[in-house]
């Protein structure tokens, strides 16, 4: 008879796996639709780039979110590897957030001077809301990151079947 804590791993492991597969389409589908939305690309335009940054704050919880349920995942299932490779591309996905983050307000400064005086208190207020969000996922990602890389050490690691339990029969 299966304990409580044998019952409750059986049952984290089977959703584990649909929780990967979830969490990677809630990464790539939202950064897919953010892409379209910002298409075409048009990086040397001033307008462009504060617009970009702006929309992608409104998608960035739902990558957050996939990021999480993935981590999650790969720590049910003791992916040591898996999760090593996380935190190198949760830690990287924070630096290009805070670098992001950097540029966005070198282009707010910029961008300021052409928004008319009845409307600059408007400006002003979305672009430190937009700033803020992306320094606080960029700090989300960091303590996720460190999770997964806390996680990867401690996960059991993973046995083959060679590794498996035999029953050996001693001579009498």
């Amino acid at each position: 008879m299966a304990t409580m804590t044998e019952q409750a791993d059986t049952g984290l492991r089977a959703v584990a796996w649909p929780a990967y597969a979830a969490g990677s389409l809630m990464i790539a589908l939202s950064l897919l639709d953010y892409v379209a939305n910002v298409w075409p690309l048009q990086p040397g335009q001033l307008e462009w780039r504060y617009g970009a940054w702006g929309i992608l704050s409104g998608y960035a919880l739902t990558p957050l979110l996939g990021t999480v349920m993935v981590a999650a995942a790969a720590a049910i299932l003791g992916h040591r590897r898996a999760l090593a490779v996380l935190f190198w591309l949760y830690l990287l996905a924070a630096v290009l957030l805070i670098a992001g983050t950097i540029l966005f307000v070198l282009d707010v400064v910029q961008l300021r001077a052409q928004v008319p005086s009845g409307e600059q208190v408007r400006f002003d207020t979305g672009a430190w809301k937009a700033g803020a969000k992306h320094l606080l996922v960029a700090a989300a990602l960091v303590w996720l990151g460190r999770g997964c890389r806390s996680a990867s050490r401690q996960a059991a690691p993973r046995r083959s079947r060679s590794d498996a339990d035999v029953l050996v029969a001693s001579p009498r």
